[in-house]
């Protein structure tokens, strides 16, 4: 009978002990077991004096975690050696920086060129991947800052912007020329557009064609836009590198309006800061300009700030143009200036209106008075 009581007890304790093993197996200084739960109301530490890791977690599958935390706090160190692994770097929860911004929602019709971080790392790519655009499907391509080197001409779409983060700070450049004269395509542009009925605005950046062995290199090219269409804001534009360069070339018909541009063209044989170009006695480029900067200079005896030839008739205020050859020179077109300064004469059929220095403009363009 004893023995049987006996038995009841040690049964009991058993159970109780399993019951026990439920809820937790060791606890504070006691010693881990593992596979069970474990307590402690204190800290546990391993201190390795060692060369080799105090922890090694290995896990059945890679795909498995090997530590499971229900804490949302920050763990002081525990990636400080991600930055210094290819494999690792620039990884935030386990995704790239470039993949967490790609899913970020974007305004619809923005698109972002940017080094790293964006949609696309050049402007020609981004403008291949946009294919509805018109006029209720407008897009704005927006350049982060860095310098972005096309392989070749871009050619600018209907209803597609670019927009620069700034002058000083987001630069398109192109090593490109053409054997091609700008007046008979555009392939010697870094940036083109042609029309008519194209509308397109290029602001905030630098454009900046380095040239080739070609002959001719130009930073922007405009081709059958009409008054307005076009809109030319902010900008640094330059061209070298060929026999000529031209800063900034608008034919046949090509009326942008400029505000706030820097065209310069420098080296070869001859050079045009911007050449508003007729095809026929009917169809001059007008464009109208405010605040510009222009300078033309070369090693040659060609070098205009303006170059304004056929029927073009140009509108310039505010400004300051500067060629070693003539700072204007007008082909029989018209060309208005107001407020504006010259630093060599002008040279054709010109309206001046408040010249901006009087005395000087009378003496630098003796047939021009204001």
């Amino acid at each position: 009978m004893r023995l049987q009581k006996a038995f009841a007890v040690i049964g009991a304790g058993v159970l109780l002990f399993a019951a026990a093993d439920a809820v937790t197996y060791a606890a504070t200084g006691s010693s881990l077991v593992l596979g069970k739960i474990n307590a402690a109301n204190a800290t546990t530490t391993i201190q390795n004096t060692g060369t080799t890791p105090a922890l090694k977690l290995l896990t059945k599958s890679a795909a498995t975690p090997p530590m499971a935390v229900n804490g949302k706090g920050k763990v002081a160190n525990l990636y400080a050696d991600r930055a210094a692994t290819a494999d690792n770097a620039s990884k935030v929860g386990g995704k790239t920086v470039a993949q967490v911004v790609s899913s970020v929602p974007r305004p619809a019709g923005v698109i972002w060129v940017a080094q790293s971080g964006g949609q696309f790392t050049s402007v020609s790519s981004a403008l291949a991947s946009i294919t509805d655009n018109d006029l209720t499907h407008r897009y704005v391509i927006k350049v982060a800052p860095g310098t972005y080197t096309e392989a070749g001409s871009v050619v600018l779409k209907n209803y597609v912007d670019i927009e620069g983060s700034g002058q000083d700070v987001t630069t398109i450049a192109c090593a490109c020329g053409s054997d091609a004269a700008p007046y008979t395509d555009g392939s010697s542009g870094v940036l083109q557009v042609t029309g008519p009925g194209v509308y397109v605005g290029i602001r905030n950046l630098t454009v900046a064609n380095t040239g080739s062995a070609l002959a001719n290199s130009t930073g922007i090219v405009t081709n059958s836009t009409g008054p307005g269409d076009v809109t030319l804001d902010a900008l640094t534009v330059s061209a070298t590198g060929g026999a000529a360069n031209y800063g900034i070339f608008d034919y046949s018909y090509s009326s942008p309006t400029m505000t706030n541009v820097n065209a310069t063209a420098t080296g070869g044989t001859t050079t045009y800061g911007i050449y508003n170009y007729a095809s026929s006695p009917y169809n001059g480029s007008s464009p109208t300009m405010t605040n510009v900067a222009v300078t033309a200079t070369s090693g040659g005896t060609n070098n205009y700030g303006i170059y304004n030839s056929g029927v073009s008739a140009m509108t310039v205020r505010d400004s300051f143009i500067s060629g070693t050859t003539n700072s204007i020179y007008s082909a029989g077109g018209a060309v208005r200036v107001a407020d504006t300064r010259l630093n060599a004469p002008a040279s054709g059929s010109m309206t001046c209106i408040n010249a901006f220095d009087a005395a000087t403009f009378a003496v630098l363009n003796p047939s021009c008075q204001p």
